[in-house]
């Protein structure tokens, strides 16, 4: 269990650096921009491969950590990246972090070592086809919910495009739990299908990282993200992998605190009025 708590913390480090890192070139390089051209990413290689492969290296921690810990125990602790994501954004990025959000990063670190005291046994069953339908059909209405504002020209915020960002991050989460599963089985067909699924996903949750980061904060964005490809999987681990949760009460009680303290606090920092928004379009950049 050790082991499956260190993989899934190293893989909350890696996603965040990547964060940091795609924050710093897309507010440099990429104002207003609507499509990324060929030249572009060249001209950025060393950036972008370097992305690449933090988002790869934490990929892979967090499915070793899956073949050792609950989908759920994963969840809580990958938001304690959001404290090196803080400490990241405050000295690369000179966005000003105060004491509230210090606090909230607190109010995580306790809401973690809750859930790690009660957290569930893992999963061994995997979705049905029903329920992967159905988790289709949820991920799509929340990931082109952006698309659709534009489309019909209603007005929309940074936040939409975090939650699709976080809704495409979450699919590819329970993805990556049933690759877990999966992987160690000789059932090849179902293990190609999750990761198409999972590289579609990772790949749209990207792009709507990147359009939400060009105008946010990376201590803003990041921590709704993080709420939604959480909360999701979460509430979703008990039907779809048969993660239950203790007998025992107090456990069951100490199990709910954490998790909800956890998700509390990442939602806090998101709208923390501590945080600067230096990335805020001025009027020269709007469109």
């Amino acid at each position: 269990m050790l082991l499956g708590i260190l993989f899934i913390l190293l893989s909350s480090l890696a996603y965040n650096f990547a964060t940091v890192v795609l924050a710093a070139l897309v507010r440099t390089h990429l104002p207003g921009i609507r499509f990324i051209s060929r030249s572009w990413l060249l001209s950025q290689a060393n950036s972008v491969i370097l992305i690449v492969l933090m988002n790869a290296l934490g990929w892979v921690f967090e499915v070793l950590s899956l073949r050792l810990i609950s989908l759920t125990l994963a969840r809580v602790l990958s938001v304690a990246g959001v404290g090196f994501l803080l400490i990241m954004a405050r000295w690369s990025l000179r966005e000003m972090i105060g004491r509230r959000d210090l606090a909230l990063v607190g109010v995580l670190l306790l809401g973690t070592m809750l859930t790690v005291i009660a957290s569930p046994p893992m999963g061994n069953i995997t979705p049905s086809l029903v329920q992967w339908f159905l988790l289709c059909i949820l991920f799509l209405s929340l990931a082109t919910l952006p698309y659709l504002l534009e489309i019909f020209q209603l007005s929309k915020r940074v936040s939409l495009e975090a939650i699709a960002s976080g809704s495409a991050y979450a699919f590819s989460g329970v993805c990556n739990k049933a690759i877990a599963i999966y992987i160690s089985s000789k059932h090849l067909l179902p293990l190609a299908l999750l990761l198409i699924g999972l590289v579609v996903t990772s790949l749209w949750g990207f792009w709507e990282e990147v359009r939400a980061l060009r105008y946010g904060s990376a201590s803003t964005v990041s921590p709704i993200i993080l709420a939604i490809s959480n909360m999701l999987p979460l509430a979703a681990a008990p039907i779809l992998f048969g993660e239950t949760w203790p007998a025992d009460n107090f456990k069951r009680v100490l199990l709910m605190l954490g998790i909800s303290m956890s998700m509390v606090g990442t939602l806090m920092l998101s709208v923390s009025s501590n945080v600067s928004r230096i990335g805020a379009p001025t009027a020269s950049t709007k469109k």
